[in-house]
């Protein structure tokens, strides 16, 4: 049984909202108790890439999904999986992740032109997102040239930032800083999209 008392912990709630045109940023949304504990087990965050390390936290019932994030003694917690164990408690389990800095750069492919019928520039799209880089997992193989390179990582983007496409390039701050080129594009999960990706000089 959870008691009230177990919940020692001060973590807050965060959701990801555009604080301008294209960009996006994790904002408080509240702070509440929970019982954090480090769990010996991986977490997957995303299918594509290697498991991170992990926390299971138990707290009140309350709106929390993976679309949400933790903040906990300053380290981003992802949320991969919430469930009720009691009445009245949920049960959190999430990875711990270092998110990046990321701008996105799309240039469009359409023919431009101004008023007067004159070619124009392309249009260049930009979204501003955080990001988490993650190693590919080695028993990932997708057909084609590129899955024979063993080279790459995954780029997971909470879908509330939209959608990129293959050709599009990220540039990203913090241990993974640089700008890495999309290879293909996964968008089938229910709460991140997924981005294979390379290092722009590798491509």
């Amino acid at each position: 049984m959870v008691s009230a008392g177990a919940l020692r912990e001060r973590v807050e709630v965060l959701e990801l909202a555009e604080t301008g045109p294209g960009v996006f940023a994790w904002t408080p949304a509240r702070r509440v108790w929970a019982r954090v504990e480090l769990d010996r087990r991986s977490a997957v965050y995303s299918r594509l890439a290697n498991a991170a390390p992990a926390a299971l936290l138990t707290l009140r019932v309350q709106d929390l999904t993976p679309a949400m994030a933790l903040s906990w003694r300053g380290r981003h917690l992802a949320v991969c999986g919430v469930r009720l164990i009691q009445p009245g408690w949920l049960e959190v389990r999430a990875a711990l992740l270092e998110p990046a800095d990321c701008l996105f750069r799309s240039e469009g492919t359409e023919h431009v032109r101004d008023r007067l019928n004159r070619p124009a520039p392309r249009v260049v799209r930009t979204v501003r997102c955080p990001a988490v880089l993650l190693e590919k997992y080695a028993g990932y193989a997708r057909e084609g040239a590129y899955a024979q390179t063993g080279t790459g990582a995954i780029l997971v983007v909470p879908k509330t930032a939209g959608e990129q496409r293959v050709g599009d390039t990220a540039v990203l701050s913090g241990p993974a800083a640089g700008t890495w080129e999309i290879r293909a594009v996964h968008l089938a999960g229910a709460w991140n999209n997924e981005y294979e990706v390379i290092r722009k000089e590798e491509a």
